[in-house]
């Protein structure tokens, strides 16, 4: 009995340690920020940028009422998506974006939850994710729509069906986006709300909503990343300041 217990036990640990090291492998094949996005993390005389153990802020001099909680595509440091949240925060939105639990945002899909809480000067909050990102933060919409006025999908689709909510959408992606699986975007696009906006970038590919270089898989963009950061942020400014009255 003992010597089955000893072998149970050994088998347990090398399981354990398997477990571990396939996690450190696969997170090893991550995207870390590049320069502009570092550049991104600098304060300006329109954008105050804070850095928190738990997110990065980037709050606008002028006074707003209007904020996104934003959630990074998997396995990407999540201040690659500075130089868009700067962009954003430019024109008027509070940004907060989110640092997640091993770059994986199923890991912390509450995150957003605090930050709704305890920022009271903003009444018309906005959750918004790329990829695994968006798709954690449409989960978080789906358990919490009455916080909410609306959900931004960057390179990303909804498993949760919001379809009889009143939260608004905008769904974007690249025309030369070789990442998000488009079966599964067809799939599920009916579980969006009505109002749905879609916006298709062309030129633009999956990784360019951040600063990280290309995904392996991807597309190749026509487009540069700064040009398809500035229209993502175009329509995402459009939509939240439309939809927030």
């Amino acid at each position: 009995m003992k010597n089955k217990n000893k072998i149970f036990k050994r088998i347990f640990v090398v399981g354990i340690v398997c477990a571990i090291l396939g996690c450190i492998l696969y997170l090893q094949d991550g995207y870390s920020m590049d320069s502009v996005a570092k550049n991104a993390l600098n304060s300006t005389s329109t954008v105050i940028v804070k850095e928190e153990p738990s997110a990065t802020l980037f709050q606008p001099n002028q006074k707003t009422e209007t904020g996104l909680i934003f959630y990074p595509g998997g396995k990407v440091e999540y201040q690659a998506y500075a130089p868009l949240m700067q962009d954003l925060a430019e024109k008027g939105i509070y940004c907060v974006l989110v640092k997640m639990p091993l770059n994986l945002a199923v890991f912390d899909i509450n995150a957003a939850e605090s930050y709704i809480q305890t920022t009271k000067d903003i009444s018309n909050w906005y959750i918004g994710g790329h990829s695994l990102g968006g798709a954690m933060a449409a989960k978080y919409a789906d358990q919490h729509p009455h916080d909410l006025k609306g959900l931004l999908l960057l390179g990303a689709y909804s498993t949760q069906d919001l379809s009889d909510t009143n939260l608004s959408c905008l769904a974007i992606y690249g025309s030369h986006d070789h990442i998000m699986n488009r079966n599964h975007w067809h799939k599920y696009r009916h579980d969006l709300p009505e109002n749905t906006i879609i916006k298709i970038i062309k030129g633009g590919n999956h990784s360019q909503f951040g600063s990280y270089g290309l995904q392996k898989n991807d597309g190749k963009a026509t487009i540069s990343p700064v040009k398809q950061q500035h229209e993502t942020a175009k329509e995402a400014i459009k939509f939240m300041y439309i939809k927030k009255h």
